[in-house]
């Protein structure tokens, strides 16, 4: 009609831009206005009138949203059309399904994925502080044990400048280390009683003794460990005695027994010797008794205190079983046994010798191999190199220690441990073999009450 074609001139020409003209319209006619633009001047009038046909019959049916104007292509040129969008296809339920499993999967994917990822760098940071621990634990065990060795050479040095000055003050034990001391003689007087029975009789004896003085010395203790046949309780170590001491020339005979207790004790009496042999079956208390009624003889001061229940001895006296408490004065003047150390100083006499006075043990020493099972008068071997006999078989001799072990490094004036019940004896017996008669040998007959035909002992005493 007349008012189509004034409608689509105005659309042509006289409105404003494309712009202005689709912000003015519904979509889909922005959309066609659009498309109508791009044709040819020549071309629009067919586009635009049924464009406009189509708009006006919208509007006159009035219910309903207006139908959208057909655009036409050109005649000559391609097809402007659009292409027709496929349509979707609906999915079956075991397709959803089978999606959901995937969809399951994959989000099971991830979050075994994170955590494992999360678990590896929490291990990564255990590791790492379990590494930082242990570089710490290493630094302060290094550091531990530099200062232990730090400690450990500062005792070694000390130890060493403490041993140099007691050998400077206290020389090492030489062979020739007596010769400028005197030897002290005494003489005891006593009874002696012979015969039996109605022939008893009665006899003053004088019964002389020796005793070496040893001066302040230094020396070592023990075996070496290549000596032949020694034992692991020999470990070698140094030894500074401060104190002069005695000890006697040969172990107490029967005869000088006899003339101080009047009793005689020996499992080895008789014959025209026995008198000079060493007395035996005597125990540990025994000799301590003794060492106290020969120092009240001599006038000296006693070394020993023996506590409640101290009898007259015997092998069946009850208050020897239940062992008196003994107790040493150090200070005192009188006899006593020797110390392990001083036993041992004694028996080496400064030198090295596996046996006191030699190599040789039948040279030096009564053993099981050469004594013909008994005992022997005292003074019958070789004597060692400051004059003691004996210090090497015949009867093995009781020391004051109980029997500990050895300790480390140089030790001072040792004592032994501080208690203990057995005792130690030292130098072999006639009925042992030669291996119990070296020097270093400590022996297992230690029972203080033990009177044993093979224990005897030798009297030692402090000296100004």
């Amino acid at each position: 009609t007349s008012e189509a074609r004034v409608l689509a001139n105005k659309l042509m020409g006289a409105l404003a831009p494309l712009d202005t003209v689709r912000a003015g319209l519904p979509a889909h006619v922005g959309a066609a206005v659009k498309q109508m633009l791009a044709l040819a001047p020549g071309e629009r009038f067919g586009t635009c009138a049924g464009f406009v046909g189509a708009l006006a019959g919208a509007s006159a049916r009035g219910a309903g949203p207006a139908a959208k104007p057909e655009v036409r292509a050109p005649s000559t040129g391609p097809s402007s059309k659009p292409p027709a969008r496929e349509a979707a296809v609906p999915l079956d339920e075991d397709a959803l399904r089978e999606r959901a499993k995937r969809e399951a999967r994959v989000r099971l994917e991830a979050e075994a994925a994170a955590k494992a990822e999360l678990e590896a760098e929490r291990s990564a940071r255990a590791e790492a502080e379990q590494a930082a621990m242990a570089a710490a634990e290493r630094a302060a065990a290094e550091e531990r044990a530099a200062a232990q060795a730090a400690r450990k050479h500062a005792e070694n040095e000390r130890a060493e400048a403490e041993r140099l000055a007691m050998e400077r003050a206290y020389p090492m034990a030489t062979p020739g280390h007596t010769a400028r001391t005197a030897r002290l003689r005494y003489e005891v007087h006593g009874e002696a009683t012979e015969g039996a029975l109605f022939w008893k009789s009665t006899r003053k004896v004088f019964v002389p003794f020796e005793m070496v003085v040893i001066p302040p010395c230094t020396f070592t203790m023990g075996s070496p460990a290549t000596e032949t046949g020694r034992f692991k309780d020999e470990t070698q170590h140094r030894v500074c005695l401060t104190r002069a001491y005695a000890i006697a020339t040969t172990p107490v005979t029967q005869a000088l027994w006899t003339a101080v207790t009047g009793t005689k004790p020996a499992k080895f009496q008789t014959g025209p010797d026995s008198a000079a042999r060493p007395v035996e079956q005597v125990s540990w208390f025994d000799a301590v008794r003794f060492c106290n009624a020969l120092s009240v003889q001599q006038g000296l001061r006693p070394a020993y205190t023996v506590g409640a229940g101290d009898g007259p001895g015997g092998p069946d006296d009850l208050a020897e079983l239940l062992r008196p408490e003994v107790t040493v004065d150090r200070t005192a003047d009188g006899f006593r046994l020797p110390t392990e150390a001083e036993w041992e100083c004694a028996a080496r006499a400064g030198t090295t010798h596996v046996y006191a006075g030699g190599d040789d043990q039948d040279v030096v020493a009564w053993h099981g191999g050469n004594s013909g099972s008994t005992t022997r008068p005292v003074g019958g071997k070789r004597a060692n190199a400051w004059g003691l006999h004996d210090m090497s078989g015949n009867v093995w001799e009781w020391c004051h220690d109980a029997k500990g072990n050895y300790p480390d490094g140089t030790v001072v004036d040792p004592v032994g441990p501080a208690s203990g019940a057995d005792r130690l004896v030292r130098g072999g017996s006639w009925s042992n073999d030669a291996r119990s008669a070296r020097v270093a040998n400590r022996s297992n007959l230690g029972d203080p009450t033990n009177r044993d035909r093979r224990l005897g002992f030798r009297l030692s005493r402090n000296v100004p």
